[in-house]
């Protein structure tokens, strides 16, 4: 018999399979993602790392008017991007392993975009690493 824990986790992973079979249940997906780990917002999204471009392919937890404004002006000043693209396919990171709290609360992009909604570090893994670009 499975703990809660386990239930949990085999409920979410299967909530993830139904979504990549079917795109409308990303949403529901990522909500129960973000909820596991405690957190406020889950998303899925690229950027390339040559060019100040991006997009989510799925998000919650974020307004449509921050997710507009991330892309229209904040995403190249976020000083977690270029850490993210290199890292290894599959492996989770935290934000505070390349810059701690105390410096990334100094950047334009914590006070104007990251604080104002209370986002103060993220956890990411990349799925998918091209030349210029990442998932």
């Amino acid at each position: 018999m499975l703990d809660q824990s386990e239930e949990r986790i085999s409920a979410l992973i299967s909530e993830i399979y139904d979504a990549a079979l079917d795109p409308k249940r990303w949403p529901s997906a990522l909500e129960s993602a973000r909820d596991f780990v405690g957190g406020q917002v889950a998303n899925i999204y690229w950027h390339d790392s040559v060019r100040p471009v991006g997009n989510n392919f799925c998000q919650v937890g974020i307004s449509p008017e921050w997710e507009k404004v991330y892309f229209e002006t904040y995403l190249p000043l976020n000083p977690l991007q270029p850490f993210q693209v290199f890292c290894p396919i599959e492996e989770i990171h935290a934000g505070s392993e390349f810059m701690s709290f105390e410096e990334f609360s100094k950047t334009r992009f914590y006070l104007e975009w990251a604080a104002p909604q209370g986002l103060v570090d993220a956890a990411f893994s990349n799925l998918e690493r091209l030349p210029t670009s990442s998932v």
